[in-house]
């Protein structure tokens, strides 16, 4: 499927419409299967090695891709941090890691490709730790977990981060299966991005509070 055209139809900068356009093509067919010179020609470059010659490499590519979606995010957290200064309740710092990408997606507009693109690169073992250590070390991310695990008992710290890279790919699937259904026009009734902001704080905050299950001293 070809990636469609930027909303209102305006024809982007070069290195724009090359992130535009692997976005697309990412979200929808793999990061294994798009070559760098399969976006080149998909987004109308006058050179197939237009991808190299703006962002170095795929992975410099596929970074981009990040980067430009974390400017949002980082924002859209470091307000709901503000928000809930000083609370003690885990679920809102939870929310504060959930919700900004749900936010952000609803700021994009229809369609967006973003979701599906980032449980590509989560599924993707050749960019999997490249991504993951875009996405988690940022300042409001590493806050928000500071917040959290402040929280907890030290002795539940090792099954908090085990359950948190489950908890991962628990939200990257749900936000890609709705971004999903609205590509393709078949959302169920009632479904919204508010909707699966909701009920994925209320999954996550299950997940990680729960209490664990240690053998017998």
């Amino acid at each position: 499927m070809e990636p469609r055209k930027p909303a209102g139809g305006v024809r982007l900068p070069t290195p724009d419409m090359l992130l535009h356009t692997a976005e697309c093509l990412f979200a929808e067919n793999g990061i294994a299967t798009v070559s760098n010179r399969r976006v080149a020609e998909v987004a109308g470059a006058a050179n197939n090695s237009a991808v190299n010659y703006h962002y170095g490499s795929k992975t410099g590519l596929l970074l981009a891709i990040v980067r430009k979606h974390n400017a949002d995010l980082e924002a859209i957290r470091l307000r709901m941090l503000a928000e809930v200064e000083g609370s003690d309740n885990p679920r809102d710092y939870i929310a504060c890691m959930v919700l900004p990408m749900i936010e952000h997606l609803q700021r994009l507009g229809r369609p967006t490709w973003y979701a599906r693109f980032s449980l590509q690169a989560m599924t993707d073992p050749a960019f999997l730790a490249d991504f993951t250590r875009e996405v988690s070390d940022t300042p409001s991310n590493q806050q928000s977990w500071a917040k959290l695990t402040a929280l907890f008992d030290r002795t539940d710290l090792a099954t908090l981060g085990h359950r948190s890279r489950l908890v991962a790919l628990v939200v990257c699937h749900a936000c890609a299966d709705f971004e999903r259904e609205l590509a393709q026009g078949r959302t169920r009734p009632g479904g919204s991005w508010d909707a699966v902001g909701r009920f994925l704080v209320d999954a996550v905050t299950g997940m990680l509070t729960a209490p664990s299950t240690r053998p017998p001293a």
